[in-house]
């Protein structure tokens, strides 16, 4: 199995407003749901070293009420299926 690094510079939300310290752990739950998503159902097709994914913006639909851990493993299915290329 390919060591997969993950960098998110970062991530734009718009419609939802989130104070720092909710940003930070919004951004940690992230990267651990998209490394859960990663382990699991790996990639089709990996990409080239230094190749970057695509940077098409995706909508996403928010539950009421949007917890932290609610947004972040739908922003990571979202980014897993930007990553990849067979979803």
């Amino acid at each position: 199995m390919s060591r997969i690094q993950v960098d998110i510079e970062g991530i734009v939300l718009s419609g939802i407003p989130l104070g720092a310290a909710q940003s930070r752990r919004l951004a940690v739950l992230t990267q651990m749901a998209l490394e859960r998503l990663l382990r699991q159902r790996g990639l089709a097709q990996p990409f080239e070293s230094g190749e970057e994914a695509p940077k098409k913006a995706r909508e996403m639909k928010v539950s009421d009420p949007a917890t932290e851990s609610r947004l972040a493993e739908e922003l990571a299915e979202i980014l897993y299926r930007t990553l990849d290329r067979k979803a």
